[in-house]
């Protein structure tokens, strides 16, 4: 079920940037990242993406292959967590919030557009609100064990909060 959340978030951020350039590189600490501008003084493939009702058809599941190939590593991308080298409290729980929040909107709009089915949406959607209300920055200060990894994981701006859940048995 995660893995089909991610790759609906995947293709909700190619629709967002189906009329545009996505580019792909290994930043200098081996991580593949992906962006809609090429990064300065370093090199990045270009990716083609479909433009026009490519995103439209996978209403009825019809992604193409190539399409879907990428979604998929953007969604592997995404759940690598990033190394975060201090605690920030208020950082982590603003990162935490906002991230959270995303997720929770382009469910809803994949839900909205057809892209993702309620019941996957039910059963994500509950796990990342409960996650949104329990984080606060005095959970983070007197956190310990896992709890202080997830809050450090989210330190990092880098980071998504579903990646820094899994990573660290955050529920």
């Amino acid at each position: 079920m995660l893995q089909r959340t991610l790759l609906a978030l995947a293709l909700a951020a190619l629709a967002a940037t189906a009329s545009a350039a996505v580019y792909k590189w290994v930043d200098e600490n081996g991580v593949t990242q992906y962006s809609s501008e090429p990064p300065p003084n370093q090199k990045a493939k270009e990716l083609k993406v479909q433009g026009g009702n490519t995103f439209s058809a996978s209403k009825s599941g019809n992604v193409d292959a190539e399409s879907k190939q990428l979604a998929n590593e953007m969604a592997e991308g995404l759940m690598k967590v990033k190394p975060s080298g201090t605690l920030d409290c208020a950082k982590a729980v603003e990162n935490s919030r906002y991230s959270l929040d995303q997720m929770l909107e382009t469910g809803r709009r994949n839900l909205k557009g057809g892209h993702i089915k309620q019941a996957d949406f039910d059963k994500t959607a509950p796990l990342l609100t409960k996650a949104r209300g329990r984080v606060s920055e005095s959970e983070c200060r007197s956190s310990s064990g896992k709890t202080k990894d997830f809050y450090t994981c989210m330190s990092s701006g880098y980071n998504l909060a579903l990646a820094c859940m899994k990573e660290h048995d955050y529920h």
